[in-house]
């Protein structure tokens, strides 16, 4: 019988095909002209579709240390692309961060520098599940407390402490693997929400609004 974990992993690999089909729908907007913000579209699809097999890698291989920053670096991707709608030059931003321009050094139209945090705090307006997920997963980039919990397990019997090394999680439970599976998977759904959003707005459909 197919467990929970191989349920969300086999869900989340399902996304590669809907990432495709809508850079292809991108693509074919407004008779197929090619915009600056295609070029960030097709960046962050790219690489989304990476991470995501690469962390369903990782989890496979109960490799959840190297499995948990994907996720950070997955939400970075929403974050940036999400930049596009607080600006007043969608365009202008694209060609900035082509040039190399960092986003957090970066002002939106009220005059903010975009920042990681600013940012989070925008997107948690309407998605207030970003903060805890950018929370957890900024733990994993740096040595943190999140690193000596995944290699050591208190044993209450003894008041010992159980220590782990090697590639494999040896304390890390099936249902710490599934939250990072659906983080992914509601990062993956915010950034397909954006996505649509600027293939509608690229075929004139409508304009480039962060409102639903």
């Amino acid at each position: 019988m197919q467990s929970e974990l191989d349920k969300e992993l086999e869900s989340l690999a399902a996304f590669e095909d809907e990432l495709l089909n809508i850079w292809l729908e991108i693509a074919k907007a407004d008779g197929g002209k090619f915009y600056p913000v295609d070029l960030i579209a097709n960046a962050v699809i790219k690489r989304s579709i990476a991470l995501i097999a690469g962390f369903c890698t990782l989890i496979r291989a109960k490799n959840f240390i190297c499995a948990a920053p994907l996720v950070r670096l997955h939400l970075d991707s929403l974050l940036r692309f999400s930049a596009i709608w607080l600006v007043k030059d969608c365009h202008g931003l694209a060609n900035d961060i082509w040039d190399g321009k960092q986003v957090r050094k970066l002002k939106d139209k009220k005059g903010e520098r975009m920042t990681d945090q600013y940012l989070v705090d925008c997107l948690a307006k309407e998605s207030p599940w970003i903060k805890s997920v950018y929370e957890a997963t900024s733990g994993y980039i740096h040595l943190s407390k999140a690193h000596i919990y995944n290699a050591h397990k208190p044993n209450s019997e003894s008041e010992t402490w159980q220590i782990t090394i090697g590639k494999e999680d040896e304390f890390i439970p099936d249902d710490i693997r599934i939250e990072g599976c659906q983080a992914m998977k509601a990062i993956t759904e915010k950034l397909i929400w954006y996505l649509n959003g600027w293939q509608q707005t690229k075929n004139g459909t409508h304009k480039l609004s962060r409102k639903r």
